[in-house]
């Protein structure tokens, strides 16, 4: 099995993301300067431990309102990492109401009460403008604006606490198609493990802020399947993406995957390589087979490949 491995360049989000398929994609940020995103900054001794719960509750709360489903996610020191499925076709089937809905609650602060009078106006009056609703219904499905609204805010409000301007993050979002399920389970160990890996946790039980301590604190039944950490209330339960793996046995592919202190001596050395080279910057992970797929279906017909071990399932 091989990998596509491409330089980490600035290239047109076009080349990266599928506007129009579902698909699931990695993105990770970074912060600029000496910023720290939360924990203590070794320069200044200043705490912004705080500032992880900041991320972690904006992430939730767009997921609820974007076509964008949440799998994993890790806020660290000074990045975070996000395992998502994007489906820019539905907001299609929405309503101009709901859409007018979706991005008021979005955008408007008066919209979270629902006894609300002038944001039902507000609701209204967007609602009958299908040339806005059809930007907003675009906006909705998208990755960049998804990230673009997770990402202000959170500068915003940094700058506000640190006292300053100026940028917050190093550069525009990274990200990588998972065009298949290897990759996506390869990366969400990636990402739950993250603390792990940089010794911040010594189990991924005691990893705050990441997708397997929120899907541990929600009481998660072994038996369940795996499915996004973000599911939403008024979405259709056979619509949700669900992985063809359980809770339990997710749970166990963490353990065994050999970055834990109670791994097995005999996990899977390809597997661990697997999981390491999320940490490359890539612009998509898979079999060979479904690359040129990806790739082909973003009309590139060249791209670089390293081969790595072929792998047995993970278990």
């Amino acid at each position: 099995m091989r990998r596509c491995t491409l330089p980490d360049m600035t290239l047109p989000r076009a080349h990266l993301v599928d506007a129009e398929m579902p698909a699931f994609y990695h993105v990770y940020t970074r912060c600029v300067r000496r910023a720290w995103l939360c924990g203590m900054d070794p320069a200044t001794g200043r705490s912004y431990e705080h500032r992880r719960a900041w991320i972690e509750q904006r992430i939730l709360f767009l997921a609820k309102y974007f076509s964008i489903e949440i799998f994993a996610y890790a806020v660290m020191s000074n990045h975070y990492h996000i395992v998502l499925h994007v489906d820019p076709a539905e907001p299609r089937g929405w309503t101009d109401l709901e859409v007018a809905q979706r991005w008021i609650s979005l955008t408007n602060k008066a919209a979270h009460s629902p006894d609300d009078l002038v944001s039902g106006r507000q609701v209204l009056a967007l609602a009958a403008d299908p040339d806005r609703v059809s930007i907003f219904r675009k906006r909705l499905g998208s990755l960049s604006w998804f990230m673009r609204m997770l990402n202000h805010p959170i500068a915003l409000r940094a700058n506000r606490e640190d006292d300053c301007i100026g940028h917050f993050w190093e550069s525009r979002f990274k990200s990588a198609a998972l065009v298949d399920e290897e990759a996506v389970l390869a990366c969400m160990a990636y990402v739950d493990l993250n603390p792990v890996r940089a010794k911040i946790a010594s189990h991924f039980k005691d990893s705050t802020h990441t997708s397997m301590k929120r899907r541990i604190e929600v009481g998660t039944e072994d038996s369940d399947p795996l499915v996004p950490v973000s599911a939403r209330a008024h979405t259709d339960a056979k619509a949700v993406p669900r992985l063809a793996i359980s809770f339990g046995e997710y749970r166990q592919l963490l353990t065994s995957t050999g970055l834990t202190p109670i791994a097995p001596p005999h996990a899977e050395c390809s597997w661990r390589e697997r999981v390491l080279s999320m940490g490359r910057p890539q612009r998509a992970h898979g079999s060979r087979e479904e690359l040129v797929a990806w790739f082909a279906h973003l009309g590139q017909a060249r791209f670089r490949a390293v081969a790595l071990p072929k792998l047995s399932a993970p278990n």
